[in-house]
């Protein structure tokens, strides 16, 4: 991915991006957090998720695919308080973190085409790219 009509790609590693993330969204949306989310904060942190996926430069294509579904969440983030976008994008994240970071943890939830977990679960990458296209 490169930067919208610029041509220049990120310096930034995405296995960073995936990385700050996901912990971000282990903050502040587990152990019941999804409950009394703090929207001004989720979404300033959607609308930089979606200027840094922008510039991103993703030769492998199931991680390029990942990226721009969480993109299409971040940016139902930033335009509404939807839960289920948010939820979305914190299990894209997860599946990538340990497809990509070897994130130590059991569960997968299969919401990406990166990694194993699409095969456990099956159709978790159906449910987010229906929900994207729906919304």
């Amino acid at each position: 991915m490169e930067a919208a009509g610029t041509g220049q790609a990120s310096a930034e590693p995405y296995s960073q991006i995936i990385a700050s993330f996901h912990q971000y969204y282990n903050k502040t949306l587990c152990y019941d957090a999804d409950h009394r989310i703090n929207w001004r904060d989720q979404q300033e942190h959607a609308r930089q998720l979606v200027s840094r996926i922008k510039t991103l430069h993703v030769k492998n294509k199931n991680i390029e695919k990942d990226l721009h579904n969480a993109k299409d969440l971040a940016q139902e983030v930033t335009l509404s308080k939807d839960r289920t976008a948010l939820v979305y994008l914190h299990r894209v994240f997860h599946d990538l973190d340990k497809a990509v970071n070897h994130y130590k943890q059991k569960d997968s939830f299969g919401y990406t085409y990166t990694g194993t977990g699409k095969r456990w679960f099956g159709g978790g990458v159906n449910k987010v790219e229906g929900y994207i296209a729906k919304n």
